[in-house]
């Protein structure tokens, strides 16, 4: 007996249906009829429950229904930009992005979830404001942080990077040395500072020479002199420079 085959969504007749039918005869001679509804360029009001409806002249039986899900990739509206600030100011990175259904954001630093500022309670997220807060930056924040926007249609991800300058200091006060002649003394400049600053040694305020018996070492914080002399008796001084400033120890 002949079949005929109507596509419901939501219960209701699906209007202006595309479908293609097809009748084959199966391995025992009946006909098998096959009916397949396409759905051309989806949109979100596609969604529902399908259900195919097949009646011939000794009744009708109803398929199990097929929900459809319509789901939209993610797409940003805010994305964080690079961010560059002094020790102790406030740090704020956009991120926002629109999809169906609605995206979840996450954060990370350098790939991963270790936020030096978390641990600290310095960070704070705002996901109804998309806004992601580090207060009293420290140079342990400094990285590239993303954002990544997700949903059941894929991923999307943004970078940023965070720079966090800092003053030139010293972390160790220089000693004043006596020492025999034809010892060997060193003098320490323990420094910190963010971009890491450029260290100089002078010596009554002439730059130190390197020569056999004058020699730099560990990232030039240490000073090294061989067999002492009478001349190399004076006033040393450790000058770094970033581009926050300049400062000496002597």
């Amino acid at each position: 007996s002949n079949m005929t085959f109507l596509w419901k969504k939501n219960n209701g007749n699906v209007s202006n249906p595309t479908v293609y039918e097809n009748i084959t005869l199966s391995h025992r001679g009946h006909p098998e009829a096959t009916s397949v509804l396409v759905i051309p360029n989806v949109t979100h009001s596609d969604s529902g429950k399908y259900q195919c409806v097949v009646s011939n002249k000794f009744g009708t039986t109803y398929s199990s229904k097929a929900k459809v899900n319509i789901v939209t990739f993610p797409r940003f509206i805010k994305t964080p930009t690079n961010v560059t600030v002094k020790t102790g100011e406030t740090v704020t990175l956009n991120c926002a992005a629109v999809g169906d259904p609605p995206p979840e954001i996450s954060w990370k630093k350098d790939g991963g979830n270790d936020f030096p500022a978390a641990r600290e309670r310095r960070m704070n997220v705002m996901p109804t404001d998309h806004l992601f807060f580090i207060v009293n930056a420290k140079t342990t924040d400094m990285g590239i942080y993303s954002c990544a926007a997700k949903n059941p249609a894929g991923t999307i991800i943004s970078n940023a990077s965070l720079t966090v300058l800092q003053e030139p200091s010293f972390t160790r006060v220089m000693e004043n040395k006596e020492v025999t002649t034809g010892d060997s003394v060193v003098l320490q400049c323990m420094i910190s500072g963010s971009p890491k600053p450029v260290l100089k040694w002078l010596k009554d305020g002439a730059p130190i020479i390197h020569t056999n018996r004058h020699y730099f070492t560990a990232d030039d914080q240490l000073l090294v002199i061989v067999e002492a002399e009478a001349s190399d008796t004076g006033r040393y001084e450790c000058e770094i420079t970033n581009e926050l400033g300049t400062k000496k120890d002597m």
